[in-house]
């Protein structure tokens, strides 16, 4: 995602953890989760989520829903 101009920063530090830990929980349901601001860009996706759309979640972390 470093090659796109719109790039969001990495998560802040106190939130660093956090996805780790909800894709850990989600993984063990096998969940599709993610998180959409109100820009209707996706701030979160778990693995199963961005494999339904071929991306890894690093790459579709910061597009918008009709990118995907």
């Amino acid at each position: 995602m470093a090659d796109r101009p719109d790039a969001l920063p990495p998560f802040p530090e106190p939130f660093a953890g956090a996805e780790a830990f909800v894709e850990a929980l989600v993984a063990s349901g096998g969940g599709l989760l993610s998180y959409v601001d109100a820009h209707e860009r996706v701030m979160f996706s778990t693995r199963a989520l961005a494999a339904w759309f071929g991306m890894t979640p690093e790459s579709i972390r910061g597009r918008t829903l009709r990118e995907l």
